[in-house]
């Protein structure tokens, strides 16, 4: 057994040891590799350069061979009116056959003769001496002009060389010009991601804080519509009559109500919106109440949705509570929906309730957004190092608020999906639905007619028709597990804010500790 494990052990150092020497070869290539590609950078360093030159050089023998081009093509043009001058000179002697045609003022020259001024002691010399001073120029006159030209050319070969040298240097300086501007202005910044980003302990619960206020306001926000949306189908009776279609939107829009129809003939007493809001509330028993007396100058005015306007319905618009209903040719069996229309909330309209659906979503998805940049804070804050026994709790806290968050996000999503789930079973399962009181309201001619003054709730009926509405059980029963289980989720929501608040008191506890 030892010496298995021994000779393992000593396979293991051996392997150990090739692959040692394998990253140390490995690091030779790779070092070798990095001096060949500096050597190929500096070759190609040079070969830049070698190349700005040449192109240098280029540009300055194709200018070079421009203006010689321009010189010959100058004493060609040059060369082409001396000959046809000579031609025609040549063709009128011949024609003429005597030269002298060739007088003294056809010649022209292009600037005066110079005179010959004598010289002081010219007078002394004979003819003889003045003739070997001519033929003594004449002997040295051409080595000086040659030596001079040879000169010139010296001088024209430096001056070129110095232009070439010049104009190199600017070369290469513009090139490094370059290459410099484009490593100060090119600089790749790092994209930083949202988890790079390190908050301090305070700064992470102020975020945090204003975070969850603001998030307290879109709830309440959310709250109030969903108020505002349950109150406006629960006081829109499904009546028969059409909804007008919605008018084009304006600052303020007042539809004037006109002159209400007849009064029927037989009286009924209207449900008021508190007692409506009684049956309807949680938590609330029925009170019974008298109702107020009633006028026929003009219908009640059905609170509603009110964004910014006035909405007095007219006669073709839903009646109010409790309203009756008129009696027509083809429509002697309909009931009254006084009573149905609690249980039964209307489809809603096209426009506002709609718009207010899309509006909700909104706030839904914006305040999932939230919970998830409240989650990511209490992430950094929990990440930070250890301290001591406060941040440990305060640790435990945030994570316990991140989890509570998270399920009231949850909690609130079911909530909406029961709402829809019951809208939908509501519309689905209700339609054709009236209550079979209507003959219970009706009024018998030989009995006395009682004023709104006298008359007061049945509360049996009342419970009876909220409670158990004809040939809709199956429906009802499903409402009823609906409203159950969003009751259910509405408690589990409070429970978790409430201990979101202590949890929140605590914290603020903590930090004034901490101050």
């Amino acid at each position: 057994m030892l010496g298995n494990l021994a000779r393992k052990l000593a396979d293991l150092h051996d392997h150990i040891a090739e692959q040692d020497a394998k990253i140390e070869e490995l690091t030779l290539s790779l070092d070798a590799a990095l001096a060949r590609c500096s050597a190929l950078q500096a070759r190609l360093n040079a070969t830049f350069d070698a190349l700005d030159v040449a192109q240098s050089t280029r540009e300055v023998e194709e200018r070079t061979t421009r203006t010689a081009l321009e010189l010959a093509a100058r004493a060609e043009e040059e060369r082409d009116d001396l000959r046809d001058a000579v031609g025609l000179l040549i063709a009128k002697v011949e024609l003429e056959g005597d030269y002298r045609i060739l007088c003294a003022p056809m010649l022209k020259l292009g600037e005066p003769v110079r005179p010959i001024h004598p010289r002081p002691h010219a007078k002394h010399f004979d003819n003889d001496a003045d003739e070997g001073d001519h033929e003594q120029a004449q002997t040295f006159v051409p080595s000086l002009m040659t030596s001079l030209t040879l000169q010139l050319d010296a001088e024209r070969r430096r001056r070129a060389d110095l232009e070439l040298h010049v104009t190199t240097l600017e070369a290469q300086l513009a090139r490094r010009d370059a290459e410099l501007e484009a490593h100060i202005h090119v600089v790749h910044i790092p994209a930083r991601t949202p988890e790079d980003v390190k908050f301090g302990r305070e700064k992470a619960l102020d975020v945090l804080d204003r975070t969850l206020a603001r998030n307290r306001a879109l709830e309440a926000e959310v709250r109030n519509l969903d108020e505002v949306v349950k109150a406006a189908r629960l006081q829109d009776p499904p009546t028969r009559v059409k909804t007008p279609p919605p008018r084009p939107s304006s600052s303020r829009q007042t539809l004037v109500a006109p002159v209400p129809p007849s009064p029927p003939k037989r009286p009924s007493t209207p449900l008021r919106p508190s007692l409506v809001n009684h049956f309807t509330s949680p938590g609330k028993r029925p009170r019974l109440t008298s109702p107020p007396p009633r006028t026929h100058s003009a219908p009640p005015v059905r609170p509603g949705l009110q964004f910014g306007r006035t909405l007095v319905f007219d006669a073709k618009a839903p009646l109010p509570f409790g309203a009756p209903l008129e009696r027509h040719g083809d429509h002697e069996d309909d009931e009254d929906v006084a009573f149905g229309s609690l249980l039964r909330p209307a489809s809603p309209p096209a426009g506002p309730l709609r718009r207010l659906d899309e509006h909700l979503d909104a706030l839904h998805l914006q305040e999932t957004e939230l919970a998830a940049e409240r989650e990511r804070l209490a992430r950094v804050v929990v990440a930070e190092p250890e301290t001591g026994g406060p941040d440990d709790e305060a640790r435990a806290r945030f994570q316990r608020v991140s989890i509570l968050e998270e399920e009231c996000v949850r909690l609130r999503r079911r909530v909406r999906e029961l709402e829809l789930e019951r809208r939908a079973d509501d519309v689905d399962g209700g339609r054709g639905y009236s209550s079979p009181h209507e003959h219970e309201h009706e009024h018998d001619p030989n009995e006395p007619s009682a004023s709104p003054h006298d008359q007061d709730l049945d509360p049996d009926r009342t419970i009876r028709a909220l409670s158990h509405p004809p040939h809709s059980r199956p429906a009802q029963d499903r409402m009823a597990q609906l409203a159950a289980d969003l009751s259910t989720a509405r408690e589990e929501v409070e429970s978790k804010e409430r201990a979101m608040e202590e949890l929140r008191m605590q914290i603020d506890a903590l930090r004034r500790d901490m101050t």
